[in-house]
């Protein structure tokens, strides 16, 4: 079994290489793929969540497609993948880790993956590594724990620090929303940070119930680190309700908080929005989903839309429509001068010139 290799994380960056326009970034092929979440990219292979059907079963599987060829395998099947979503990349070995890292049971692939769980299967955070023979090692990071009171909604995106490697994720109650998970929910709409070094998973941000007053909370989805890790980007989906049609009383927009010197949470009170993501048309659903920073830009979904904003003025610069179903997520290449973005029905491949890390 081939495999690809991966590096960097969530966040790719370079301070020696300058920022590519986002006008610059152009699409260079469209694979037919039912890709829906995630992704990460390890060229030739990208690695996806699938488009569900219904929320009535366990119904999304994790699937790799070669971008170069448009073949797809089933790399992790609907039955043991408890409804996956966000995935992000493992930063690379390095230093003595690396050295030691040779061979055929060397990890050329990494990767953590947001399960979402089930109403009869627990939530939980994982870590897949894929050796050079092509074997995988599945490895349980974080899961809820009815005994020990740790409650979990529905995790739905990830991020990881370069300085420290703690994994960030959100964890709105879309899984109780959708049916899939306990209704009412049993923990509250939030974000949380865990700690490899002594396994301890905190809550930094705290955004509250669902109740009578729903559509007024916090719906944390996509996820990201500044480049200098003082700053925790997310986006706000509160617009996306299940079987409810958009209203101005709920969120579609990107915000950030401050994280305190250790990095180990996040300053309270510096909770602010940086700015709505709109669709053209206000009466469409359209959210701004998955988050990342490229290139010197905070990316976001808005529709069929890849949206780029200026993180000094807030505002957005750019706007690059693609021909899928609807852009839900990307991932850059390992050598930032490619992007793939999962968009339910096709995978769509942009290219740029320059290096956006």
């Amino acid at each position: 079994m081939g495999v690809g290799v991966f590096s960097g994380c969530c966040v790719v960056r370079s301070k020696a290489t300058p920022h590519p326009h986002p006008e610059e970034w152009k699409v260079v092929k469209e694979l037919k793929a039912p890709a829906h979440e995630g992704p990460v990219f390890a060229p030739p292979y990208l690695y996806y969540t699938t488009t569900p059907a219904t929320y009535s079963k366990p119904d999304i599987a994790i699937e790799r497609l070669n971008v170069e060829t448009g073949e797809i395998t089933t790399f992790r099947k609907k039955d043991v993948a408890n409804m996956p979503n966000g995935m992000v990349i493992c930063p690379p070995p390095s230093g003595d880790n690396k050295a030691s890292n040779e061979g055929s049971s060397s990890i050329v692939a990494e990767f953590y993956t947001c399960e979402q769980g089930f109403k009869e299967a627990p939530a939980r955070i994982t870590r897949t590594s894929i050796k050079a023979d092509g074997s995988e090692q599945y490895s349980v990071i974080v899961e809820e724990d009815e005994a020990k009171g740790l409650h979990l909604n529905s995790p739905n995106d990830i991020c990881v620090s370069e300085i420290d490697g703690s994994l960030w994720f959100t964890d709105p109650s879309y899984g109780s929303l959708q049916g899939f998970r306990h209704h009412p929910p049993k923990a509250p709409n939030a974000i949380y940070r865990y700690n490899a070094d002594d396994e301890e998973l905190r809550k930094v941000v705290d955004l509250g119930y669902d109740g009578e007053d729903h559509h007024s909370k916090n719906k944390p989805n996509g996820i990201c680190l500044s480049p200098d890790e003082r700053y925790l980007y997310f986006t706000n989906t509160s617009a996306a309700y299940p079987g409810e049609s958009y209203c101005e009383c709920r969120f579609r927009s990107i915000w950030k908080i401050k994280l305190n010197p250790a990095r180990s949470g996040c300053v309270k009170g510096t909770l602010e929005k940086v700015c709505d993501i709109n669709p053209p048309d206000p009466n469409l659903q359209a959210i701004p989903d998955g988050l990342k920073w490229v290139g010197g830009h905070i990316v976001t979904s808005c529709g069929n839309d890849l949206v780029f904003v200026d993180p000094n003025t807030s505002e957005i610069v750019h706007r690059k429509s693609l021909s899928c179903e609807e852009v839900t997520n990307f991932a850059l290449s390992p050598d930032g001068k490619q992007l793939a973005v999962v968009g339910n029905d096709k995978v769509v491949i942009l290219a740029c010139a320059a290096t956006a890390k």
